[in-house]
Order: structure tokens, then sequence, then C-alpha cells
């Protein structure tokens, strides 16, 4: 935990440093980049050299790699369906011959790499972006669950795509995520969203969504399952009431120190519609883990329209006005906190080259 801690506070120490500095904006945004670069590297390196103890899956994830070695293709679509995507690539790195740590590597490369390409383009504060997604689970995540958190990546490079009118890359990458991990198609509600940015209908479509989420419970996570097509998930719908909801607490309590700016944000234009939206759709996939524990993972392909949304509605009201600051800083200590209460027994260990 300490060692994760550190990288949070340093970015932490990078944003202020941000705000202290007088010069021009073109030179404080080439500042900024470096900062986020070398924040960006860190997780990368984290994720690359993190021994087997170092999330859940980890260990279980090393041996299917030794094993794509013995394993043709076919072996592999049989072995694994629903997860084609993710196995037959890493086989590749496997031919090759390169070490697990590689192919760790490359998978954070490719979350972290659609984390800072949606950070760039959306957030107006990318430190802050940068901190609440370590502190609040998803950069944690991804050190446990590896399929996931790929197809996770490609659905969010996908979403930048078809927000660039790129639909090809867009199309392509959606599909390939599916064969990667089908949760991933989650993510495909922002398209949704975006498409009605500039309608009527997406306040309609959101409470409808939002409804039969937290209505329909395991019933609507039945019915995705049965889209999906995939039978390894039906064991996410075992109802059991032991995971609290501490986590959508956070996520609640973040959106709610947002709240005196929320119509204001709203209004003022179409891509926060987007944003704010997403984070409402968040939460509310997040209730259905209180009625599944595995069904936490379904709130994590949109979370990142959360690290950006708190900082962007934030920057519409006079920077200096005192309840502002105050709000601003408890949406961010809040996570900080949070993180060092959930991950308090972690232990940061590396592998030994």
């Amino acid at each position: 935990m300490i060692v994760i801690l550190s990288l949070i506070l340093l970015v932490l120490l990078f944003r202020v440093t941000l705000g202290f500095l007088r010069c021009s904006e073109s030179v404080k945004y080439k500042v900024e980049s470096l900062f986020c670069f070398i924040s960006y590297f860190i997780m990368v390196l984290l994720a690359m050299f993190r021994s087997s103890d170092v999330g859940a899956d980890t260990l279980s994830y090393i041996r299917d790699y030794q094993d794509m070695s013995l394993m043709s293709y076919s072996d592999i679509i049989n072995e694994y369906t629903g997860y084609e995507g993710y196995y037959l690539l890493s086989k590749l790195f496997s031919m090759v011959g390169l070490p697990c740590y590689i192919w760790f590597g490359f998978v954070e490369f490719i979350l972290v790499l659609a984390i800072a390409r949606f950070i760039n383009k959306f957030s107006r504060d990318r430190l802050y972006s940068i901190i609440l997604f370590l502190a609040t689970g998803l950069f944690m995540f991804s050190l446990a669950g590896l399929k996931q958190t790929l197809a996770m990546s490609l659905i969010l490079h996908a979403y930048v795509y078809f927000v660039d009118k790129k639909f090809a890359r867009s199309a392509l990458l959606i599909v390939y995520a599916y064969f990667v991990h089908p949760a991933s198609l989650i993510g495909f509600f922002a398209f949704v969203i975006y498409l009605l940015r500039r309608t009527k209908f997406v306040i309609p479509v959101l409470l409808l969504i939002v409804l039969l989420v937290c209505v329909g419970g395991l019933s609507t996570a039945s019915w995705f399952v049965t889209i999906i097509g995939n039978d390894h998930f039906e064991m996410y719908l075992e109802a059991d009431s032991s995971y609290t909801m501490s986590t959508l607490f956070l996520y609640c309590l973040i959106f709610l120190c947002t709240l005196p700016y929320f119509v204001k944000y709203y209004r003022s234009d179409f891509n926060s519609r987007v944003e704010i939206s997403c984070v409402i759709l968040t939460c509310a996939f997040q209730y259905l883990a209180s009625l599944s524990p595995s069904l936490f993972r379904l709130s994590f392909p949109l979370l990142p329209f959360l690290f950006v949304y708190v900082p962007n509605s934030f920057d519409l009201i006079d920077h200096k006005a005192p309840e502002r600051l105050i709000l601003k800083f408890c949406a961010l200590v809040g996570p900080i906190i949070f993180f060092v209460y959930s991950n308090s027994s972690l232990v940061f260990s590396f592998i030994s080259l």
C-alpha cells in the first residue's frame, strides 16, 4: 500500500507545484504534460514488476501465460471461449519468448495510454484526474483483472476514436474488446449517451437505464448475461449481500461535492451531459455489487468519466471562491483516505529478476 500511496502523493505534489507556477499557459501545459508522463510511466513500471502476490488473480495469470507456449491456437479458442482475444494475444508474446512481466507491462500500457488519451482530451485538470484514477480503485483493479482491464482499455480507446469520428477504428476495437472480456460492453452505454447528447431524449434514456439496473437488479444482470452469451458470468448472479456499499458511498460523496455546480456544468456544453450521465450510470452499476459482489466489475468501464467530470465541474466557477476550493479539496482527499482505508492490508512487493 505504501508504494501506491507514495505514487498518489507524488502526483498530488506535482499538482500543488503546478498550482504555484507563475508562467505562461503554454509553459504550464508543457510542465503538466511532463508530470503526467512521469506519473503514467511509474504506473506501467509498478504493474510490470509487481510480484505474484499483488493482485488476487496475478498468480493464475502467470500460470496461464506459461501455458500459452504449450497450447495451439485451436486449443486456446476451445479452452478460453469468450476470452479468446486476451489469450491469443498473450500467446503471441509467449511465442516470441518474452517474459511474463513484459506482458503485464503491455496490458497496463494499453490501459494507461487509454486513460491518458481520455484525460488529455476531456479533462481540464489532468493531474487531478490522474489522482482520482489511482485512488478510486481502477488502477488497483488493473493489477488483478487483466482480461477486463485490456477490454476496458480497448473500449476507452474506441470511445475517443468515436468522438474523433474515426468510426472504423472504433468499431474494430469494440468487436475485439468483446472477445477479450464481454463485460466491457457496459462501456457501450457511453456511445449511446454521446449520440443522444444534443437531443431531449438523453435524460429519459438515462433514467430508463438507471431504473432497469437499480430496480431490475439481478434480473437485469441476468438479461445482460443472456445477451453476451457467456455462461461463465452466471456465477456473478448469485445473491450475496456480503459486499459493502462503501465504494458506492465514495462515488456518491464525490458527486455530492460537485452538486452546487451540477446544473451550470450540465448546461455548459453537450459533452458535459455525457460525463454526468456516465457518472450516474457508474453509481447505478456499482449498486449491483450490493446484490452480488462480483458485479462490482460492471461499474469500471464507465468510471473514467468520473475522473474528468469532477475537475471539469469545478473549473467553471471562480477559482478563488473559498467554497469551491474546499469542495474540490474534499473531492480529492476523500478518495485518498478511502484508498488508505480499503488497502491497509496490501503489501506491494516486486518480482526478482
